[in-house]
């Protein structure tokens, strides 16, 4: 491949199809007024040029991206990869395009707020927690809508999808008592992590209501 290649413009393909600039724009533009005969033209002469119109222009005056970022921790804990599946689905379904972000931690999304800061996203959905109200601040400033899970911080441009895990904790409790358990333990998860500490907290309570040692 030659060193000088560049990617076919829309001004070469106006010229391949004898029309104008404008005309080109208006063919990749959906909803906008053109002839379908000049329509197909831009087509044809973008399919022969190997034409894809150029999105940041758009994106710049618009502000609008239709880009969704995906915060997730590392793969080789298969929630992540089940959560990145659902939520790829459900996003190609939206006709939105997704921007897979990475982060160490496996728990909080707090690490990654200057990372967010950088990207022209439309929104944030996040498998990771938000813990730290400072950190709920800094994201609310970007005026993106955000979505978490398990957080128990919430704003204006912040939703958290949770589940009662305390109440799981005393549920399973009260389950392994029912089945005939008189000595129990708890496998905890991360101490970080707000859905452990909450779970753990709703079975040590469980007992306690039973009338059981922790």
């Amino acid at each position: 491949m030659s060193g000088n290649w560049r990617p076919p413009s829309s001004i070469d393909v106006a010229r391949a199809a004898g029309v104008s600039q404008s005309a080109v724009s208006r063919a990749f533009t959906p909803g906008a007024k053109i002839a379908e005969a000049t329509r197909a033209k831009v087509m044809a002469a973008a399919e022969a040029l190997g034409y894809r119109p150029n999105l940041l222009p758009k994106i710049l005056q618009t502000n609008r991206s239709g880009i969704v970022a995906v915060v997730v921790g590392g793969f080789y804990n298969p929630y992540f990869a089940m959560t990145l599946e659902a939520f790829s689905k459900a996003l190609t379904a939206a006709g939105r395009q997704m921007l897979l972000v990475r982060v160490d931690s496996d728990r909080i999304l707090d690490g990654v707020v200057d990372q967010l800061a950088g990207y022209r996203v439309d929104a944030v959905v996040s498998a990771l927690a938000l813990t730290s109200q400072e950190a709920a601040d800094q994201l609310a400033k970007l005026r993106i809508p955000i979505v978490t899970l398990n957080s128990d911080l919430a704003g204006d441009w912040i939703r958290s999808v949770s589940s009662d895990n305390f109440a799981a904790g005393e549920a399973a409790a009260r389950l392994l008592h029912e089945r005939g358990g008189r000595r129990f333990g708890f496998v905890a998860g991360p101490a970080d992590s707000p859905a452990q500490v909450a779970r753990e907290a709703g079975f040590a309570h469980g007992l306690a209501a039973l009338a059981l040692p922790p």
